[in-house]
């Protein structure tokens, strides 16, 4: 699920919306919104069984989702994100995030041509270590920055939603 602020073309003038994508294997919808509530967001999503991959708008995340019962996986772009945006105030530890995801991007590239069962046995290898040593570094790293810096906004992100974002390591 994502969605996205457009202009919608429509008579007498033009107005803002929400379009979310919603889509799986075999289906692409496009809904466009007037309101970005999650009981809007998350409509007929209610026999949803299984995994949705989404962001951490809290639309997606909070209690409406919990109430459906909804196991929400969580985009590491966004998370990246936020160690980029952060680069400019923090260089050497926002490149240190960088550079682990480099790291996880060229992994997940390399066994694109795996079944699901390899793939997931390499993340449970190969990557579960990793991420464990990137919570313990960011917990302990989080403490040496301002609190209102981007890097604190960053590691926050990060370790709130940890659960969410490690989902792929595990399932």
């Amino acid at each position: 699920i994502d969605g996205t602020p457009v202009k919608v073309l429509a008579r007498p003038h033009c107005t803002r919306r929400e379009v979310y994508v919603i889509h799986d294997e075999a289906h692409v919808v496009f809904r466009t919104m007037v309101h970005r509530d999650a009981a809007s967001v998350l409509n007929g999503f209610d026999l949803v069984r299984g995994v949705v991959i989404a962001d951490a708008a809290s639309v997606h995340t909070g209690a409406k989702a919990d109430e459906m019962r909804l196991i929400v996986a969580l985009c590491n772009a966004h998370a990246r994100r936020k160690f980029d945006e952060a680069r400019e105030t923090d260089r050497p530890r926002a490149d240190h995030v960088l550079r682990f995801y480099r790291r996880v991007a060229l992994l997940e590239r390399s066994w694109r041509d795996l079944s699901p069962p390899e793939r997931q046995r390499e993340r449970e290898a190969m990557l579960a270590p990793s991420f464990e040593e990137l919570r313990q570094w960011a917990l302990r790293e989080r403490e040496a920055v301002m609190p209102r810096s981007p890097m604190r906004a960053a590691f926050d992100y990060l370790l709130s939603h940890w659960e969410g974002l490690t989902l792929f390591l595990r399932d």
